[in-house]
């Protein structure tokens, strides 16, 4: 089973003929975008393994996703701010050590799908993507995330 190391020097290969492809198929993008591209290509290279109970993405994603839901919490409640680390370390906690099945549903087309699909979706309000660019980048996501999963089938 690879580890995290060669699926991220995977994700630096795939983004160097995603970005073949813009330069040939003269798809300008500006410096931002590039940079958000390669962290998408970077993110979903490693993602599929958050389910496995070392892995440095488990740990990773753990404190990005009780973060979040810690600042959405301070965003709304602010009146009861001295709660967030509260929930910071419950939730950091939970999803860093609740048992998970390693190559379970992460590792099947249908996640990734869902998981290119939710990813781009959030990039599309953020970041005002038209229809092109949000095709373009759901298929990069798609891409670099399936290429995990033949990494893993070797």
């Amino acid at each position: 089973m690879p580890d995290w190391k060669i699926h991220l020097v995977f994700g630096l290969l795939i983004s160097i003929f995603w970005f073949n492809v813009f330069y040939f198929g003269n798809i300008h993008l500006n410096f931002l975008d590039e940079i958000i591209i390669l962290i998408l290509i970077l993110l979903s290279s490693i993602f599929a393994d958050v389910d496995l109970m070392k892995s440095k993405a488990r740990n990773l994603f753990s404190l990005i996703l009780a973060l979040t839901i810690s600042c959405v919490y301070l965003y709304f409640y602010r009146t009861t701010w001295y709660y967030a680390p509260f929930y910071f370390l419950i939730l950091y906690f939970l999803f860093r050590y609740i048992p998970s099945k390693h190559r379970g549903i992460l590792h099947s087309i249908k996640f990734s799908i869902v998981f290119s699909f939710l990813l781009v979706l959030l990039c599309y309000f953020f970041l005002g993507l038209d229809r092109f660019e949000f095709l373009l980048w759901f298929w990069i996501v798609f891409s670099s995330y399936n290429l995990h999963l033949l990494i893993d089938k070797f």
